[in-house]
């Protein structure tokens, strides 16, 4: 597998879940894969299930809005307000 990836893969992968990528101890989940999942369990008819899956989405959605806010940085003054 590493052959295939190049030598510039640095040792993290982000994947599905696919058999094939478990062998990489540093591998994180797609987040689109686990919504998928999750919102599969918020429809099954099993109750434990459906509330595991909204409390899921619910974490994964919270955890996207603190990544994607991080990610526009702290607020930096404007070229106008510096001169």
């Amino acid at each position: 597998m590493l052959s295939i990836l190049g030598p510039l893969f640095n040792g993290w992968l982000i994947s599905d879940c696919f058999w094939a990528y478990r062998e990489f101890d540093n591998r994180l989940r797609c987040l689109a894969h686990l919504q998928r999942k999750a919102r599969g369990l918020q429809e099954t008819l099993d109750g434990q299930g459906r509330a595991f899956g909204e409390a899921l989405l619910n974490a994964l959605a919270a955890v996207m809005d603190s990544v994607y806010a991080a990610s526009e940085g702290p607020d930096t003054p404007s070229a106008s307000r510096r001169a």
